[in-house]
């Protein structure tokens, strides 16, 4: 198995940088995953709201480090997953 830090690229939603925020250890995330982090826009875009609440500052380290990339649009290898991941969120048991 390989690790993260190894893969070529690793896709990101918002709550990794966030939890790692909040345990303050945002700069060791940076550090392991290096180049091979990305992100959407649009969750680049939550990140930077967070950055500006009190409660997630340390989030202005990626702004800072120019850190994670983001990408114009999902990389084509993770099409499929992301469609697949999609329709599966859609069809998900959610309560009345």
């Amino acid at each position: 198995m390989i690790g993260a830090s190894a893969a070529a690229l690793v896709l990101l939603d918002a709550s990794v940088p966030y939890r790692f925020c909040e345990a303050q250890h945002l700069p060791e995330l940076i550090r392991y995953l290096q180049r091979s982090a990305w992100v959407t826009p649009e969750v680049m875009d939550e990140l930077r709201r967070g950055a500006a609440t009190r409660r997630h500052a340390g989030l202005r380290l990626l702004d800072r480090t120019n850190w994670p990339k983001v990408t114009d649009t999902l990389p084509p290898e993770l099409r499929h997953e992301y469609s697949n991941l999609k329709a599966s969120r859609s069809t998900a048991w959610r309560p009345a």
